[in-house]
């Protein structure tokens, strides 16, 4: 996030005892985009909300390394990766079966085939060498990637948390409110 139409901004309610992050990536979402252009439209907007994601997860927790996600579907959408750096410095990427022809029209669930098999984890990795590397798996449970994300973090954390994202091809953003 290196990109002055980037911003990530923490608000803190100190009587609720809640805090909540912020993110919206617009020039560096554009770059992302540029470089897979041969995506259909809502494999993008899948690939931003995970990008927004980690970014946000990443804001969320003391760790100097990474924090990365990663849906395992075995449907249209193979894999869908995001890392964000503690600096913010993020990568994503995506892999689609090229055997489907209206991409567009699918749900999640069945971009995903989501079963038994589709998985989404969370790594968090430390440059600390005395912390070792964390990993969440959970099955993918749900009609969007908030929902999967609002899944994850009701079962692995005791923080009540909620998480809301959107992508379209110009603009990735989302919000962690934690209590």
């Amino acid at each position: 996030m290196k990109s002055s139409k980037d911003r990530l901004i923490t608000f803190m309610f100190e009587k609720k005892n809640t805090r909540a992050n912020a993110v919206q990536i617009s020039e560096s979402w554009r770059k992302v985009v540029s470089n897979h252009s041969n995506l259909p439209e809502v494999a993008k907007k899948i690939l931003g909300e995970l990008t927004v994601a980690s970014i946000l997860l990443s804001s969320s927790i003391k760790n100097k390394g990474s924090v990365s996600l990663q849906l395992l579907g075995h449907g249209p959408i193979k894999l869908a990766f995001a890392e964000c750096e503690s600096d913010y410095t993020f990568r994503s990427t995506i892999k689609i079966s090229d055997r489907v022809n209206d991409f567009d029209s699918l749900s999640f669930k069945e971009i995903f085939q989501i079963n038994d098999r589709s998985t989404f984890s969370v790594s968090i990795n430390s440059k600390d060498t005395n912390k070792p590397p964390y990993q969440g798996i959970i099955p993918v449970e749900g009609k969007n990637l908030s929902q999967v994300l609002k899944n994850y973090l009701k079962n692995s954390e005791q923080i009540c948390s909620d998480i809301i994202l959107c992508a379209d091809l110009k603009t990735a953003k989302g919000m962690l409110i934690q209590k």
